[in-house]
């Protein structure tokens, strides 16, 4: 039997934050996640397969408007940006603004296997996206997987705007609200009854 390790909601958790920088900080990080893995394997519940359904939600998130971030600035940018980088910021968010723009909608696709479901959430999702997720569904087994739509970049909680998150100030296309549109969206293709007590 496989194994696959499949990175959840972590816009806001990286490796690359939490350390100096130090190579042997590589095998520490590598070590823990072998151990956590190996603490999963030992840790699994088989159950038979007896249901499989593809439930998919469209969610509407808003696209940032505040400056650098309308189609004007971001057509700036790619013109006239002399590091390719900039260009290429430029470039995802004139995308995302556009496909916003008219109207289009990200999907949340969630398999559902009964005694488990694996949603794959859009973006860089934070982590309390997942944690919520997990807590509307706590009859449940919720396995969380984020990246599974690019064009967002970061999706933040409000509380994470309202401080200023230093992550926001260029790889974050989507506007303040998102949480709200994102937990309602989990909500309904989680078929969860209500949303949790306690919002991320």
């Amino acid at each position: 039997m496989k194994q696959i390790y499949v990175t959840g909601a972590a816009g806001n958790l990286t490796a690359g934050k939490y350390n100096d920088g130090a190579v042997t900080n590589r095998a520490v990080l590598a070590e823990r996640l072998h151990q956590a893995m190996v603490e999963a394997w030992d840790a699994t519940r088989r159950v038979p397969l007896t249901r499989l359904e593809l439930r998919v939600e469209p969610v509407r998130l808003e696209p940032r408007n505040d400056p650098g971030f309308r189609v004007t600035g971001l057509e700036q940018t790619l013109a006239e940006a002399e590091k390719p980088f900039a260009q290429c910021l430029a470039a995802m968010g004139l995308s995302w603004r556009r496909r916003a723009d008219a109207g289009q909608r990200i999907e949340l696709p969630c398999l559902d296997f009964g005694v488990a479901q694996w949603l794959v959430l859009p973006g860089e999702s934070y982590v309390e996206f997942q944690l919520a997720a997990q807590a509307m569904r706590p009859d449940s087994f919720v396995l969380v997987a984020a990246y599974g739509e690019g064009a967002t970049g970061y999706i933040p909680t409000d509380r994470h705007i309202a401080e200023g998150d230093g992550n926001l100030s260029d790889w974050c296309w989507v506007a303040p609200g998102s949480e709200a549109r994102l937990l309602e969206g989990i909500r309904r293709v989680l078929q969860a009854d209500e949303a949790p007590p306690n919002r991320p």
